[in-house]
């Protein structure tokens, strides 16, 4: 539990004998969620939305305790309502595109997507979601492009490792991913020089751990 969350944490046990505290019921709420008790901290975070009259990000983290427990129907109508009163919501409307997907909606989803693209240019979930979502909907080309995006930009992340399995799927094998130890990492393959025929694969893999330093 990181400092700052934690510190609310201890001020929640202080509070806790004010049941109407904004403050108490978002963070013991979160609290929760660290905790993965998600359906103990639906009750917190819906008191804190209503206590702050619909705060966005009180909202958002309500809907993403239903997307963790699979309710998806009460998932998506949390990001709607968020939409609805407080306009483009960064968040609230790339969940929404991801809840799409996740329940098999792709129109839906790509559309959704497309609107956050017009208003936020980089985000991992939104990048990765939406080329999956082009995926399904047979725009294979464009799916790369945003794949490739996608680990451009956050090569570390969770996701990586899934993006480019997509990639090399296409026969796009600008990253790969290597084993080291117990964990895989994704690397982007290297441009070798015209006589790299010369090079022997073993000595490939090492010129591919090096390029992963200089990214």
């Amino acid at each position: 539990l990181h400092y700052p969350l934690r510190r609310q944490r201890q001020m929640c046990i202080r509070d806790r004998n004010n049941p109407n505290d904004v403050s108490m019921n978002y963070y013991h709420g979160r609290y929760l969620i660290v905790k993965k008790r998600y359906k103990e901290a639906i009750p917190y975070l819906k008191k804190a939305s209503e206590l702050s009259n619909g705060n966005a990000e009180y909202a958002f983290r309500l809907g993403l305790i239903y997307g963790k427990i699979k309710e998806y129907t009460k998932e998506r109508q949390q990001y709607q309502k968020i939409l609805n009163e407080k306009g483009r919501y960064k968040k609230a409307l790339i969940y929404l595109g991801r809840n799409y997907y996740k329940t098999k909606q792709y129109p839906k989803a790509l559309e959704t997507f497309e609107e956050a693209l017009n208003i936020h240019k980089k985000s991992s979930y939104m990048f990765y979601y939406y080329a999956l979502t082009l995926q399904k909907t047979n725009q294979n080309k464009k799916s790369i492009e945003y794949f490739l995006k996608y680990l451009t930009h956050y090569p570390n992340l969770s996701k990586a490792k899934k993006a480019v399995y997509n990639l090399n799927k296409f026969n796009d094998f600008t990253y790969s991913n290597f084993s080291i130890g117990d964990k895989i990492i994704s690397i982007r393959n290297m441009d070798y020089l015209e006589n790299s025929n010369e090079i022997e694969s073993y000595s490939k893999q090492s010129l591919n751990i090096l390029s992963l330093i200089h990214i």
